[in-house]
């Protein structure tokens, strides 16, 4: 009689949300919008993929863009609510660009009571959003990223020592990831961590704690499908994505800074110490951001996209105050967000170089021409053009992450059509996809730098691997230019080639969101004749 009952209740609550899902699907079609048909078993199957971790980030991307061939847009039935997929260059320029002010936040949740590490850049939203990203914008210009690259020389001289002294297979996306570290560690906190003696079995916390917020255990995913699903629900409970301790951690080092720098009157050049100026400017001025502005003063030309569309002079545009907890919070994504995407760029460039020695053999050429009456430094390697070109290749072909997500803030209508996006619509644009499309990159499996040899070619809104518009990634050049200055000093001392310890056929890792080898990614390096 118990398993009767049992079997009855469970067919019914089956049935039920069988239900529930057939109203669902109807949604798009009610709002006379373009949408991906599909049935409720395909539905229930693509999201048994992504929630139980069957295929790779960049192949559920793929499936997703997939399904609405032959449409330059379209609705899709999301894990949490409904979405719109962009595949058309021009709704991705006009979303991220042109009509930004429709598109400006990103869905993500922000609660700097409950959780202060969400108060960061990459998450706060309207008017905050723009008000901190005006003050930062100062962080990342040329003259900051000179002054920062002696960091990542230092730190590439210590990657390839270590290099030069192992002759067995090397797992590159360790090998990269205490560079990235490294540089971190040193350009947010001026502080030296030689991350690469922890690959000999050495400890630090600090790189345990900072592996530990990248690695994407059952637990940890458990958690997001619990915020994404019941976000009220994580709330009340006070559930976050980032352990307790992983957060208490840099809280508490960030707080043991400010507070060393205040008792000794030191100062260092750094990330940290820029954002403790503005706090200082903040209580000095009103956070009129006066001493801010002086920063726009003779700007050079590469800067000026830092504050494109970012006037606070605006009427009802709030101004920034600067807290120990947010100082926290954006040092936190800075590490967080440069060292995962960084070494996971580094790793595909690696990979690229040693499956393509005819590139590999290029780019040290232009390496050997350069330095012959050259030193080594941030002006000769920006004015290495092959190198941008395989940088550039290499983004493209393998973004760091695979989509973006852009949140509609009032109601948009799509020009030309009778569509319309509704504000609290939630856009997704699936990057990978869109940059592997050979409608606009032709053969886009072959990795060719020359795509490159004109960036200004190639069309708007089918390249953009750390976003576009007011909401690019901050950290862009920054970024670029750790990945130019490793390769640099790896490739003018050694070749690099594939080891057969690297999984064939090549997998990728079904646990993670970014993009990454089944099995790691193992190369051999041997000094150059």
């Amino acid at each position: 009689m118990y398993i009767l009952v049992t079997a009855i209740l469970g067919g019914l609550i089956l049935l039920l949300f069988y239900v529930k899902t057939s109203q669902k699907l109807l949604y798009w079609k009610e709002r006379n919008f373009p949408y991906a048909e599909i049935t409720v078993f395909e539905l229930y199957r693509k999201m048994s993929i992504f929630v139980f971790r069957l295929k790779s980030m960049d192949a559920v991307v793929k499936d997703m863009y997939d399904s609405g061939a032959g449409m330059k847009y379209f609705g899709q039935i999301g894990l949490h609510k409904n979405e719109i997929v962009l595949r058309d260059p021009d709704m991705v320029y006009n979303v991220m660009i042109k009509d930004f002010t429709y598109f400006m936040d990103r869905p993500f949740p922000v609660d700097e009571k409950t959780d202060p590490l969400s108060g960061h850049l990459f998450a706060l939203k309207g008017d905050r959003w723009r008000a901190l990203r005006y003050k930062l914008a100062p962080t990342f210009t040329t003259g900051k990223l000179r002054t920062m690259s002696k960091q990542l020389f230092e730190s590439a001289d210590s990657i390839v020592e270590y290099v030069s002294h192992k002759h067995e297979p090397l797992e590159v996306k360790q090998l990269v990831y205490s560079y990235t570290l490294d540089i971190i560690a040193s350009v947010a906190f001026g502080m030296k961590v030689d991350a690469h003696k922890y690959l000999d079995g050495e400890r630090s916390q600090f790189v345990d704690m900072s592996l530990r917020f990248f690695q994407m255990t059952k637990w940890r995913f458990f958690k997001f499908i619990m915020i994404t699903l019941f976000k009220d629900f994580s709330k009340a409970v006070g559930l976050t994505l980032t352990e307790d301790d992983v957060k208490a951690f840099f809280f508490d080092l960030v707080r043991d800074i400010i507070q060393h720098r205040k008792e000794t009157g030191r100062k260092s050049n750094d990330f940290l110490q820029l954002m403790m100026n503005m706090k200082e400017e903040d209580e000095k001025y009103g956070a009129k951001m006066s001493e801010m502005k002086k920063e726009m003063v003779n700007l050079e030309e590469e800067d000026k996209e830092l504050f494109e569309n970012l006037d606070t002079s605006k009427k009802g545009t709030q101004h920034f105050e600067f807290t120990d907890a947010n100082l926290a919070a954006n040092t936190f994504i800075f590490i967080s967000g440069g060292s995962e995407t960084t070494a996971t760029a580094l790793t595909f460039a690696l990979y690229e170089l040693s499956n393509n020695p005819a590139v590999q053999q290029k780019l040290q050429d232009e390496i050997d021409s350069t330095l012959i009456d050259q030193e080594l430094d941030f002006a000769t390697v920006s004015s290495m053009a092959y190198l941008n070109q395989v940088v550039l290749e290499v983004l493209r072909k393998h973004p760091p992450i695979a989509l973006m997500n852009r949140h509609c803030v009032q109601d948009y209508k799509i020009p030309g059509t009778g569509h319309v996006i509704r504000k609290d619509d939630e856009i997704v644009i699936p990057v990978s996809s869109i940059q592997n499309d050979p409608e606009f990159f032709p053969d886009p499996e072959v990795f060719n730098p020359d795509r490159f040899v004109d960036p200004d070619s190639i069309r708007k809104g089918t390249y953009f691997p750390f976003g576009l518009g007011p909401r690019f990634c901050i950290a862009q050049r920054f970024a670029i230019l750790s990945i130019k200055v490793l390769l640099v000093n790896l490739l003018m001392a050694l070749n690099v080639k594939m080891s057969s310890k690297t999984k064939t056929p090549i997998k990728f890792q079904t646990e993670l969101f970014t993009k990454s080898f089944d099995g790691g990614l193992w190369v051999e390096f041997e000094a150059r004749n």
